[in-house]
Protein backbone atom coordinates (compact mmCIF):
# COMPACT_ATOMS: atom_id res chain seq x y z
CA UNK A 1 0.00 0.00 0.00
CA UNK A 2 2.83 2.27 0.80
CA UNK A 3 4.35 1.82 -2.69
CA UNK A 4 0.99 2.56 -4.19
CA UNK A 5 0.84 5.85 -2.28
CA UNK A 6 4.36 6.73 -3.39
CA UNK A 7 3.57 5.96 -7.02
CA UNK A 8 0.33 7.93 -6.81
CA UNK A 9 2.10 10.91 -5.23
CA UNK A 10 4.80 10.72 -7.86
CA UNK A 11 2.30 10.66 -10.73
CA UNK A 12 0.35 13.59 -9.24
CA UNK A 13 3.50 15.68 -8.70
CA UNK A 14 4.77 14.95 -12.21
CA UNK A 15 1.42 16.00 -13.67
CA UNK A 16 1.33 19.20 -11.59
CA UNK A 17 4.81 20.30 -12.57
CA UNK A 18 4.90 18.92 -16.11
CA UNK A 19 4.55 21.20 -19.11
CA UNK A 20 1.18 21.48 -20.71
CA UNK A 21 0.66 20.40 -24.29
CA UNK A 22 0.84 23.37 -26.63
CA UNK A 23 -2.39 24.59 -28.10
CA UNK A 24 -3.04 23.62 -31.69
CA UNK A 25 -2.81 26.76 -33.86
CA UNK A 26 -5.74 27.75 -35.99
CA UNK A 27 -5.58 26.76 -39.60
CA UNK A 28 -4.83 29.89 -41.62
CA UNK A 29 -7.37 30.95 -44.17
CA UNK A 30 -6.17 31.58 -47.70
CA UNK A 31 -7.52 34.68 -49.34
CA UNK A 32 -4.99 34.85 -52.15
CA UNK A 33 -5.49 32.95 -55.37
CA UNK A 34 -1.84 32.83 -56.41
CA UNK A 35 -0.20 29.45 -56.54
CA UNK A 36 3.52 29.15 -57.00
CA UNK A 37 5.11 26.04 -58.41
CA UNK A 38 8.85 25.69 -58.37
CA UNK A 39 10.61 23.10 -60.45
CA UNK A 40 14.27 22.36 -60.66
CA UNK A 41 15.79 22.07 -64.10
CA UNK A 42 19.40 21.07 -64.51
CA UNK A 43 21.39 22.39 -67.44
CA UNK A 44 25.14 21.97 -67.71
CA UNK A 45 27.63 23.07 -70.32
CA UNK A 46 31.31 22.26 -70.67
CA UNK A 47 33.65 23.97 -73.14
CA UNK A 48 37.23 22.96 -73.91
CA UNK A 49 39.19 25.29 -76.20
CA UNK A 50 42.83 24.36 -76.88
CA UNK A 51 45.21 25.22 -79.71
CA UNK A 52 44.22 22.07 -81.61
CA UNK A 53 40.61 21.34 -80.66
CA UNK A 54 37.37 22.94 -79.58
CA UNK A 55 34.83 20.80 -77.72
CA UNK A 56 31.40 21.78 -76.47
CA UNK A 57 29.25 19.41 -74.39
CA UNK A 58 25.90 20.22 -72.90
CA UNK A 59 23.04 18.52 -71.10
CA UNK A 60 19.83 20.50 -71.08
CA UNK A 61 16.13 20.35 -70.36
CA UNK A 62 13.97 19.03 -73.18
CA UNK A 63 12.17 22.39 -73.37
CA UNK A 64 15.37 23.97 -74.76
CA UNK A 65 15.74 21.58 -77.71
CA UNK A 66 13.60 23.55 -80.17
CA UNK A 67 15.60 26.74 -79.58
CA UNK A 68 18.93 24.89 -79.78
CA UNK A 69 17.84 23.27 -83.05
CA UNK A 70 16.95 26.70 -84.47
CA UNK A 71 20.33 28.15 -83.46
CA UNK A 72 22.21 25.23 -85.01
CA UNK A 73 20.17 25.27 -88.22
CA UNK A 74 20.80 29.02 -88.61
CA UNK A 75 24.52 28.86 -87.91
CA UNK A 76 25.25 25.60 -89.72
CA UNK A 77 22.98 26.17 -92.71
CA UNK A 78 25.86 25.63 -95.16
CA UNK A 79 26.58 22.12 -93.80
CA UNK A 80 24.63 18.98 -94.61
CA UNK A 81 22.19 18.06 -91.86
CA UNK A 82 21.53 14.36 -91.14
CA UNK A 83 18.70 13.08 -88.99
CA UNK A 84 18.61 9.57 -87.47
CA UNK A 85 15.78 8.95 -85.02
CA UNK A 86 15.95 11.63 -82.33
CA UNK A 87 19.50 12.67 -83.26
CA UNK A 88 20.43 15.46 -85.67
CA UNK A 89 24.03 15.82 -86.79
CA UNK A 90 26.18 18.10 -88.92
CA UNK A 91 29.59 16.83 -90.07
CA UNK A 92 32.32 18.49 -92.10
CA UNK A 93 35.00 16.31 -93.67
CA UNK A 94 38.48 17.47 -94.69
CA UNK A 95 40.62 15.01 -96.68
CA UNK A 96 38.18 12.23 -95.89
CA UNK A 97 38.43 12.71 -92.10
CA UNK A 98 35.97 14.36 -89.74
CA UNK A 99 37.15 17.91 -88.99
CA UNK A 100 33.89 19.17 -87.48
CA UNK A 101 31.07 17.27 -85.83
CA UNK A 102 27.90 18.44 -84.13
CA UNK A 103 25.39 16.00 -82.63
CA UNK A 104 22.11 17.02 -81.04
CA UNK A 105 19.90 14.50 -79.26
CA UNK A 106 16.84 14.89 -77.03
CA UNK A 107 18.78 16.29 -74.03
CA UNK A 108 22.44 16.45 -75.16
CA UNK A 109 24.59 18.47 -77.51
CA UNK A 110 28.14 17.65 -78.56
CA UNK A 111 30.35 19.78 -80.82
CA UNK A 112 33.94 18.94 -81.73
CA UNK A 113 36.39 20.57 -84.13
CA UNK A 114 39.91 19.81 -85.24
CA UNK A 115 41.19 23.38 -85.53
CA UNK A 116 44.24 22.40 -87.56
CA UNK A 117 42.06 21.15 -90.42
CA UNK A 118 39.67 24.12 -90.50
CA UNK A 119 40.03 27.80 -91.36
CA UNK A 120 40.36 30.45 -88.66
CA UNK A 121 37.08 31.93 -89.83
CA UNK A 122 35.25 28.60 -89.39
CA UNK A 123 36.88 28.04 -85.97
CA UNK A 124 35.82 31.54 -84.84
CA UNK A 125 32.32 30.91 -86.13
CA UNK A 126 32.05 27.71 -84.07
CA UNK A 127 33.44 29.42 -80.98
CA UNK A 128 30.82 32.17 -81.35
CA UNK A 129 28.16 29.48 -81.85
CA UNK A 130 29.26 27.85 -78.58
CA UNK A 131 28.91 31.18 -76.75
CA UNK A 132 25.41 31.68 -78.16
CA UNK A 133 24.40 28.15 -77.21
CA UNK A 134 25.81 28.54 -73.68
CA UNK A 135 23.81 31.73 -73.17
CA UNK A 136 20.63 30.15 -74.49
CA UNK A 137 21.00 26.92 -72.50
CA UNK A 138 21.91 28.62 -69.22
CA UNK A 139 19.10 31.20 -69.39
CA UNK A 140 16.75 30.58 -66.48
CA UNK A 141 13.72 32.13 -68.07
CA UNK A 142 12.68 30.90 -71.48
CA UNK A 143 13.23 33.15 -74.44
CA UNK A 144 12.64 32.67 -78.13
CA UNK A 145 15.56 32.47 -80.48
CA UNK A 146 15.16 34.80 -83.46
CA UNK A 147 16.48 33.05 -86.51
CA UNK A 148 18.45 34.95 -89.15
CA UNK A 149 15.42 34.85 -91.43
CA UNK A 150 13.21 36.34 -88.71
CA UNK A 151 15.90 38.89 -87.85
CA UNK A 152 16.16 39.91 -91.51
CA UNK A 153 12.40 40.39 -91.76
CA UNK A 154 12.47 42.27 -88.45
CA UNK A 155 15.28 44.49 -89.72
CA UNK A 156 13.41 45.24 -92.94
CA UNK A 157 10.23 46.01 -90.96
CA UNK A 158 12.22 48.38 -88.73
CA UNK A 159 13.70 50.02 -91.83
CA UNK A 160 10.22 50.48 -93.35
CA UNK A 161 9.01 51.97 -90.05
CA UNK A 162 11.89 54.47 -90.01
CA UNK A 163 11.14 55.45 -93.61
CA UNK A 164 7.45 55.91 -92.76
CA UNK A 165 8.40 58.17 -89.82
CA UNK A 166 10.55 60.33 -92.11
CA UNK A 167 7.72 60.55 -94.67
CA UNK A 168 5.25 61.49 -91.92
CA UNK A 169 7.55 64.26 -90.65
CA UNK A 170 7.94 65.60 -94.21
CA UNK A 171 4.16 65.51 -94.71
CA UNK A 172 3.55 67.37 -91.44
CA UNK A 173 6.11 70.06 -92.37
CA UNK A 174 4.55 70.37 -95.83
CA UNK A 175 1.05 70.68 -94.29
CA UNK A 176 2.26 73.40 -91.90
CA UNK A 177 3.85 75.26 -94.82
CA UNK A 178 0.64 75.06 -96.83
CA UNK A 179 -1.39 76.33 -93.85
CA UNK A 180 1.02 79.29 -93.39
CA UNK A 181 1.02 80.27 -97.04
CA UNK A 182 -2.74 79.70 -97.47
CA UNK A 183 -3.77 82.00 -94.61
CA UNK A 184 -1.63 84.98 -95.71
Amino acid sequence: MRTLKIILALVISVNLYAQDFPETPETPTRNNKHTSVTTSVSNSTSVSDSDDTYKFKSKFDVSKKEGITSILEDELDDLKKTKKGNEISWIKYVNGKIAFECKLSKKNLYISTNKNKLSNSFNNRIKYLGEELSSFISAHKPFKWNSKKESNSLSSAQLRLERAKVELEKSIKNLEKVKRTGTN
